[in-house]
């Protein structure tokens, strides 16, 4: 019996040696050590994409004080610090600027490029600021902004700088309006010439020493045989400063004869390709004891045509405006001619405004 439990002692101890000596032999898990030569080939063979990077060496510039009527320029340099080609796209500038790619548009890495900017100050003043926006296969910045700034110093004071005698001119109502001229240091000059490119504006100078700026007055009038209608036209002033030898004011007057139009314009609005539209007018003459006819009618384009009939003879005529359902898409902007017995009014302009096309797309519904 004592035999037995010493032999069973025995077995016990030795299975629990086994047992122990079986963890060491089990199978390890992968720690970083073993992991890195993994990744690192990994990383071998998908190398990251080469690039191109622009960058600027400044990217605003600042003209400061220019005189009106002048160029300035600047030029913007720029590098490739990425690792593969850069390519500019596309170099656009605001109104009043002008921009050009100097270099090649194919940037090699490490290589430098450069864009010439110019701004023209003719008939501006005050502060201004214009950007030129560059546009290349840069991932990281496919538009870079640059912008100029600056101050225009007036060298010629001309106010106002538009004149607008009104759309409510009665035929053979007197009507004028005044533009004064005078240099922003208050010195003296010499007004050469003051014109009109409307034969029925009447042009006077005279000299105006109001608060001492040794300047000029300028009287537009507007002459009594003026015909009736919408017209737009521009005062050129020319003097002996050498940076404001010219100056241009635009002007605007709308003078009403015996017809009328009513309503006074064709709006066709926004027509969906391949439909007719129609419009109807009526026409007629405020001077009751003058009556009169329409002779011709004369479209400004071949898909419109126009008709007239007469409600009361002599009196009041309407017309009906027809746009062809053949119109191509596009804009339309023009005049319809009447032609008229009347000599004060041998011709009546009807205005035509529409656009033949689709209609913009609205935000889709929610």
């Amino acid at each position: 019996m004592i035999c037995r439990n010493v032999w069973f002692k025995v077995l016990f101890v030795v299975g629990l040696l086994y047992g122990l000596s079986g963890l060491d032999r089990a199978p390890k898990s992968p720690d970083a050590d073993s992991l890195g030569p993994t990744l690192a080939n990994a990383e071998s063979a998908n190398p990251p994409e080469k690039a191109p990077k622009i960058e600027f060496s400044q990217e605003g510039h600042d003209f400061g004080d220019i005189a009106q009527n002048s160029k300035v320029s600047h030029t913007f340099k720029f590098q490739n610090r990425g690792d593969a080609e850069l390519i500019i796209e596309k170099v656009r500038a605001s109104c009043g600027c002008t921009a050009a790619l100097a270099s090649d548009k194919n940037i090699p890495a490490g290589s430098e490029g450069s864009i010439d900017v110019t701004f023209d100050s003719t008939g501006k003043k005050g502060p201004f600021r214009k950007t030129i926006s560059v546009t290349s296969n840069d991932p990281a910045r496919p538009e870079v902004r640059l912008t100029v700034s600056g101050t225009i110093l007036t060298v010629l004071n001309v106010e106002p700088a538009f004149l607008s005698f009104g759309n409510r001119l009665k035929k053979g109502e007197p009507a004028e309006q005044r533009i004064r001229l005078w240099r922003t240091d208050k010195k003296p000059f010499k007004l050469v010439e003051a014109k009109s490119d409307w034969p029925f504006l009447q042009i006077e100078v005279k000299p105006d020493s109001e608060a001492g700026r040794n300047g000029y007055e300028i009287t537009a009038r507007i002459s009594g045989d003026a015909k009736p209608g919408r017209h737009n036209g521009s005062i050129t002033v020319a003097t002996d400063i050498p940076k404001a030898r010219q100056h241009t004011v635009r002007f605007f007057a709308q003078i009403l004869g015996d017809l009328r139009v009513q309503p006074k314009f064709a709006v066709l609005g926004t027509v969906t390709p391949g439909t007719e539209v129609r419009r109807k007018l009526r026409v007629s003459n405020q001077n009751s004891e003058t009556p009169f006819k329409i002779t011709s009618i004369q479209s400004p384009l071949p898909f419109i045509s126009a008709e007239i009939s007469p409600i009361e003879e002599g009196k009041l005529y309407e017309l009906e405006i027809v746009l062809s359902p053949k119109a191509p898409e596009g804009t339309i902007r023009g005049n319809i001619v009447l032609k008229t017995d009347l000599k004060s009014e041998p011709t009546l302009n009807v205005p035509i405004y529409g656009f033949v096309g689709k209609p913009p797309q609205g935000p889709p519904a929610r």
